[in-house]
């Protein structure tokens, strides 16, 4: 059974379509020095991100599918993130990828330093990434007093 959006989410959904078309011209017209073109485009890629989140609020989104829908938006695999993902102390790439792999399970936290480096190989809105943290957060306090209660 499929879930078909409703009018609010395809209607954000059209208009994240009508955004990424301005995304080449917005390219094209941007020249090494000017200095406001990029910071628009970083700000249309923000909006993006955030209407394509918007779009999916109707069903519960975690940090880890958030990253993993960002991730395959870039048309990226697990293992082509893992070998752009820098580590301290440096890891091999097959850990790399199991670890991407289980924060994309929420198995695996995200810290401050992890939204940091997947905002810069994936371009994630860490005030996206950070809500949907919040709310993972929210969701097992509650779940932990629930479970005290009973």
């Amino acid at each position: 059974m499929t879930h078909s959006p409703g009018p609010r989410s395809q209607a954000l959904s059209d208009l994240s379509a009508k955004l990424r078309e301005l995304v080449p011209a917005m390219q094209a017209l941007s020249e090494p020095n000017d200095r406001n073109l990029p910071l628009a485009m970083r700000q249309l890629l923000d909006a993006i991100d955030r209407v394509d989140v918007a779009a999916r609020d109707d069903a519960p989104v975690s940090p880890g599918t958030y990253i993993r829908i960002r991730r395959e938006e870039l048309g990226l695999t697990v293992e082509q993130v893992a070998l752009q993902l820098e580590t301290d102390p440096g890891v091999c790439a097959h850990r790399r990828a199991a670890w991407l792999t289980d924060i994309e399970a929420d198995a695996e936290a995200i810290s401050d330093r992890t939204a940091l480096v997947l905002h810069d190989v994936l371009g994630v809105d860490l005030r996206v990434l950070a809500h949907w943290i919040a709310i993972a957060e929210a969701s097992k306090l509650s779940a932990g007093a629930g479970s005290m209660a009973a």
